[in-house]
């Protein structure tokens, strides 16, 4: 079954590209970097009951998305951006293996101007 109707938003998924870079303080700065720009994609909230079932299992989870099986491998080293909204990857499955779209959980990290 191909998603591609449903896929009706867009997002930017972005990676760390300078790991290991600190600030005068020593600390670790990130900077991203876009890996895929405008992946079609369809992201939704999830409700209390899998939001519970999530942290029960130790996982903070907000939303979910949906979309194609990209050249790129997609993990939760890597963040995804809808205008000013960031989420983290939490988790990303291939459902079933069978290479048709990607489940990607996420978590609302920022909302609003960075």
């Amino acid at each position: 079954m191909s998603l591609g109707g449903f896929l009706l938003q867009a997002c930017n998924v972005e990676r760390v590209t300078n790991p290991g870079s600190r600030d005068s303080m020593g600390g670790e700065v990130a900077a991203w970097g876009a890996l895929i720009a405008n992946m079609p994609c369809m992201i939704q909230a999830l409700n209390a009951n899998e939001r519970a079932m999530f942290g029960g299992a130790g996982v903070d989870v907000s939303h979910r998305l949906f979309c194609e099986v990209q050249t790129e491998t997609l993990t939760a080293r890597d963040r995804v951006r809808v205008g000013e909204i960031i989420y983290g990857i939490t988790h990303v499955d291939n459902v079933a293996g069978l290479s048709d779209h990607l489940e990607i959980t996420l978590q609302e990290i920022q909302h609003g101007e960075p």
